[in-house]
């Protein structure tokens, strides 16, 4: 599963035109970080991605290193993309629940994350290995985004859109 999903983020990076070797001077950075916290994403499959992008000449990014290139990207507005390897936001990028925090800036500034997992900003990682809940309200504080949860499934069943078939995915969960 981990290949298709790798597969499936450098296609969608491709059409979007965020692929490496862009000769627009886009950069390309993808974020992992030993010390923090993973919540769902398994501990060898956010290293095969780092590894990937590693190889695919991405700048890879601890939390202390992804704040400072996110506070450069701000501060230049050059067009950028961030691979989060990582399925928990680092406290350097989110110092709070809130869209003043540094993640929402680059966002703001016209950078663009890629998110690897469901959930985004559900928890706030530390570098202790400890995380801080902020479940829904992470996406919706930062990102203004209304999110779901697990407590809030439906049974709904899932069905592909014709896209998402063309994208490859042939699974509803992973």
């Amino acid at each position: 599963m981990c290949k298709k999903l790798i597969y499936l983020t450098t296609f969608c990076l491709s059409v979007f035109g965020l692929a490496a070797g862009n000769a627009h001077g886009t950069h390309f950075a993808a974020y992992w970080d030993g010390r923090y916290p993973v919540a769902w994403a398994a501990e060898n499959v956010t290293t095969e991605l780092r590894d990937y992008f590693e190889e695919a000449a991405y700048e890879i990014l601890d939390a202390d290193q992804l704040k400072m290139w996110m506070d450069a990207r701000i501060a230049d507005q050059e067009p950028s993309v961030v691979i989060f390897c990582r399925d928990i936001v680092p406290d350097t990028v989110a110092e709070d629940n809130s869209a003043d925090c540094t993640l929402r800036k680059y966002l703001d500034a016209g950078g663009k994350v890629v998110w690897y997992s469901d959930m985004p900003m559900f928890y706030q990682g530390h570098a202790d290995g400890s995380q801080t809940g902020w479940s829904e309200l992470g996406a919706f504080n930062i990102l203004s985004i209304s999110g779901t949860s697990w407590m809030d499934n439906t049974s709904t069943e899932v069905t592909f859109t014709d896209d998402g078939i063309n994208w490859g995915l042939t699974e509803t969960w992973t």
